[in-house]
């Protein structure tokens, strides 16, 4: 099990929706408001090899502006198992140029 403390910005007309939804996630464990408009901060526990794809996915909630990674243990895992497993490589994506500029500004 990985539990992950992260911090959700959001459009402000999206904020109610968005923290109804972190209530009833089955992978959200609390959620608090941060007295920062448009900012929730949660704590999500899954398991290890999907977190990353659970943090993919909730970037991916209309409204969402972004996903902020604050901390992450493994100890559950690294006490249940004797070690913490690995996730699957993914690949980059190679594609275009970032924002379509040639050549790379990032480069």
């Amino acid at each position: 099990m990985a539990i992950a403390g992260i911090a959700i910005q959001t459009t402000a007309e999206a904020y109610g929706t968005v923290r109804e939804r972190l209530c009833a996630s089955k992978d959200v464990a609390d959620t608090q408001e941060t007295g920062v408009p448009g900012m929730l901060a949660a704590v999500m526990e899954t398991d290890a090899a999907y977190i990353e794809d659970a943090l993919g996915a909730l970037s991916g909630w209309d409204g969402v502006l972004n996903v902020g990674l604050v901390s992450i243990s493994y100890e559950d895992e690294l006490e249940n198992k004797g070690y913490i497993s690995c996730p699957e490589h993914k690949p980059r994506k190679c594609g275009p140029a970032c924002f379509g500029e040639t050549p790379n500004p990032l480069d």
